[in-house]
């Protein structure tokens, strides 16, 4: 019986080498050559792909569906008020980019899990998945807007004489544009290369199955695209956006409980 799997990630109590580069074929299948001799014993395999398998589809057949329908009307909701409201305003700009860029994010999410789901429950598919995971640059994007809007308000409140007159409409808007986008394609050109189904042969089981491997492109480029992918974006890109919203917001605060007093008065 052919599995669907993604490529495992393999824990220390396994103690299983695999060595699966592209070059190494049964066939047209990759091949894993086990080189220590305390491997997981089958019941525990077994034990593995099922909660696996039960946890995909609790989490892609019913939690993100149900956070899809009560979130996405909501930011729909977000995005036609604001721009009601007038693109004229930096601040109504920010937040309609902010709703936009969340749309797209809840709309990844849910079709990546539909596919993911199908390919648990049905079978094998490879349509959408390489390019919604290349869009979850828009995540990144959603950050870097909070983090704007965050050091706008900020911006605004300590000197909003510098602001009114620095920062145009016009510049924000090429701020959200540009930021945005290189984040976006940054992951984009990441992600989809990176990616292909193939096919795997264990000569311990006999078990042919397809999985999701790497490239020869990512092979080749494997240092560079690391440490884009596990530096810039997983760690310093969070990181810093964080640090921005937090350092702006208590500045913000601080400012208007400094101007608390005198609007009493």
């Amino acid at each position: 019986m052919t599995t669907w799997t993604q490529v495992p990630v393999l824990t220390t109590s396994e103690q299983t080498v695999w060595d699966m580069k592209q070059q190494q074929y049964s066939g047209q299948c990759l091949v894993v050559h086990h080189t220590d001799v305390h491997t997981s014993t089958s019941q525990d395999n077994n034990t593995y792909k099922q909660a696996l398998h039960w946890t995909t589809i609790v989490c892609c057949g019913a939690i993100i569906p149900l956070l899809t329908i009560l979130g996405l009307p909501g930011k729909v909701l977000c995005a036609v008020v604001f721009y009601k409201q007038g693109l004229r305003e930096r601040i109504n700009l920010c937040l309609f980019a902010l709703a936009v860029i969340d749309i797209i994010v809840v709309i990844d999410i849910f079709i990546a899990s539909s596919e993911l789901l199908y390919r648990e429950v049905i079978g094998p598919s490879w349509i959408f998945l390489p390019y919604v995971l290349g869009m979850k640059g828009s995540v990144w994007a959603s950050h870097f807007l909070s983090a704007v809007i965050a050091s706008e308000r900020c911006f605004c409140v300590v000197s909003p004489f510098h602001a009114k007159r620095l920062l145009k409409t016009s510049t924000m808007a090429a701020i959200i544009v540009v930021g945005c986008t290189l984040l976006t394609a940054g992951m984009c050109a990441i992600v989809v290369p990176k990616h292909i189904p193939a096919c795997r042969f264990d000569p311990l089981t006999n078990i042919t199955d397809n999985i999701i491997y790497v490239t020869l492109y990512y092979l080749k480029n494997q240092t560079i695209i690391d440490i884009v992918d596990i530096f810039v974006y997983a760690t310093a890109l969070p990181g810093i956006f964080l640090s921005v919203i937090i350092v702006t917001t208590a500045i913000t605060s601080s400012s208007f409980e400094q101007l608390s007093p005198g609007v009493d008065q």
